[in-house]
């Protein structure tokens, strides 16, 4: 499961031991960009966003530039967003 890290407009890879797959998202769910397969060492920035997805890198399912994204605080076992992301339209 990816994690996210918000609010937040730059990453780095400095130390990491695995790649990891990003999508920076602004503040309204829009994906601005995504980066797969990112190396240690890396840095990167994306002007306008808000929060950042990172997993480990795989070939499984992820967002696209220009999809929306919502996200849901699952550790208390609500059934709503905790904070709304994005609007569906």
């Amino acid at each position: 499961m990816p994690i996210v890290i918000m609010p937040c407009h730059s990453i780095h890879c400095v130390g990491m031991r695995y790649a990891i797959d990003v999508a920076f998202l602004d503040g309204g769910g829009r994906v601005l960009l995504v980066r797969r397969a990112l190396r240690a060492g890396t840095i990167l920035c994306c002007h306008g966003a808000a929060a950042v997805l990172e997993r480990p890198a795989g070939s499984r399912p992820w967002p696209l530039e220009g999809s929306h994204v919502e996200l849901f605080d699952l550790s208390g076992g609500e059934s709503r967003p905790k904070r709304k992301v994005s609007e569906h339209g």
